[in-house]
This record gives C-alpha cells, structure tokens and sequence, in this order.
C-alpha cells in the first residue's frame, strides 16, 4: 500500500455534485486505497478509498462494491476558524474529540449494469463543537420523486420539498415551526447499508 499525494495539479473529486450542485474536490492531502480480501486473499469486489490531510488526518472515504453495485462517500470539511455559535475556549482545534467542527457532505448510490444511477441519497451535515447541528439531505429515484428533507439540530424535520410527482404536480414544499419545546431526537436510518449507519450516529 502507498499514499498518493494531492497537490494542485492531481487533484480528486470526492463529490461531483454536492446539495447546492457544486464539485467537492481536494486538491491536497493524501489519498490510500485498499482492496478487501477474503479469507483466501482473494478480492471481494469491494474497494476502499480513504482520504487524508496533509497532517495524515482522517477526512473521509469511498466504498465501492461492486457485487452490490453501491458507491458510499463521506468527507468531511474541517473548519479552519472558529465558527459561528461555538463556545470552546482556549486553542482552538476543530479535530479536539468530542469538539470537532466540520461539515460532511457524502452520498450512498445504486448503479445499475451500466454504472448509471438507479437511485442516491445525497446529504450534508453540520457537526459544531462535536455535536450534530442541521442537515439537509436529497433522495432521488429514476423516474421517480426528488425527496429534499432540511433537519434541525434535533433531527427533526423543518422542511420538506418533493418534486417530480407522478400525478402532474411539480412540487409539494412544507415548513415545520419548532416552538421551544424539546423535541425527541428522531431514530437513526439504517436502511441504506450497513457502511452508512455512522452518518446518522451523532
């Protein structure tokens, strides 16, 4: 195994669209990837891309499986400064456990024979000061609905647009106004593979 190096001129698009449509690339760290083996060091299919800073810290990753034909792909953006909202004192350090300060973004694709996209679901993340803070996730279907679904810092739901419906209508769009009460956090999905539970585990 080696680490390629990212630099300006060999860079990698971890996302080639994100929720806002825009390109997540990285054009420095390091990147290693590994195919798994059985127990008779054969490859299974599935292969792992892990992605690094230029400090050798973990930022993300990409599985492929090709027996399933899935793709999942997280990466995570760290915050350089201080965000907005945070109460840490002292030296900030936005890897510090327990007080990281990122955004994921990531999605989880079924591809069909032709490795195009029968179904995704794309989502980006706000974690501040180690805590889950909003989200906002798209699910998609060919020739089926566009699902966009906006979560607060409770997992509750405060927006949720469909688009695309089969009885002629384009887009059903509704706000939730949460009051100051607490509001249970909502159960965890852990219906898209089993690589894909850690996005909801916060």
């Amino acid at each position: 195994m080696s680490y390629t190096k990212l630099t300006s001129t060999n860079t990698v698009t971890v996302v080639a669209s994100d929720i806002d449509g825009n390109a997540f690339t990285l054009d420095s760290g390091y990147l290693l990837v590994t195919k798994e083996l059985d127990d008779s060091d054969q490859e299974t299919g599935v292969t792992v891309t892990t992605f690094f800073d230029d400090k050798l810290n973990e930022i993300g990753e990409k599985i492929e499986d090709t027996n399933q034909n899935t793709v999942f792909v997280t990466v995570r953006e760290y915050k350089e400064t201080k965000p907005a909202g945070s109460t840490i004192s002292g030296e900030y350090n936005p890897f510090e456990e327990g007080k990281e300060n990122y955004t994921e973004v990531g999605y989880f694709q079924t591809l069909d024979e032709n490795d195009d996209v029968l179904e995704s679901h794309l989502w980006e993340h706000e974690i501040l000061d180690g805590g889950f803070e909003a989200a906002k996730e798209i699910e998609e279907k060919v020739g089926g609905a566009k699902t966009t679904t906006e979560f607060d810092s409770t997992w509750a739901v405060t927006k949720s647009q469909v688009e695309g419906l089969p009885d002629g209508s384009t887009t059903i769009t509704s706000k939730r106004t949460i009051s100051s009460q607490t509001v249970p956090k909502a159960a965890p999905k852990t219906d898209l593979c089993e690589n894909c539970v850690a996005i909801r585990a916060f």
